[in-house]
Order: C-alpha cells, then structure tokens, then sequence
C-alpha cells in the first residue's frame, strides 16, 4: 500500500467525520455491503468438440436463481443478522 495515499485518504476522513459532527457517534457510522449469489442446476452431461484432450468450460445453459445478500456492521464493532432477498 501506498503511505501517502493511506495518510491523504485518513486525513480527509477525519476532516469529513468533524464537519459532519460523527467523530464521537461510532454508533451512527455503519458499513453496507452486497453480495449476489446465483444458484444453477448442477451440470449432468458436458459437451466437448471431438478430438479435444481437456474441456475448458462446463455450463448448466441457464442462467439461474440470484439471491442477494446485505451485510451491515457498525463502526462500534456491532454487526446486524445479514439480509438475505430472494427473487419472487
């Protein structure tokens, strides 16, 4: 990692935290992240040009199911069960 860069980013962190009026309210601060997860039919036969020594890919030929899934932890070190939002 680059120091410079990791000070700048810090320092303008801090500056952002103090005009905002969050830097003692670590309860106010949190982290969202999402994850899509794709579920398919496992593969029952794969399909190869003949004459071919190895297969390269494999491939359901459908796109599947995603299902997204929300995480969110506190600056405090307090995280919330994750959502999970399937697709109706």
């Amino acid at each position: 990692m680059n120091r410079t860069l990791l000070s700048d980013f810090y320092d303008k962190m801090e500056n952002l935290l103090t005009k905002l009026d969050l830097k003692d309210k670590q309860a106010d601060l949190r982290n969202w992240d999402e994850a899509g997860l794709m579920y398919a039919m496992k593969y029952v036969k794969t399909m190869y040009h003949f004459g071919r020594k190895y297969v390269y890919k494999q491939s359901s030929g459908e796109k599947g199911v995603t299902t997204t899934l929300l995480c969110c932890t506190y600056a405090s070190g307090i995280s919330i069960p994750p959502m999970v939002i399937f697709r109706v």
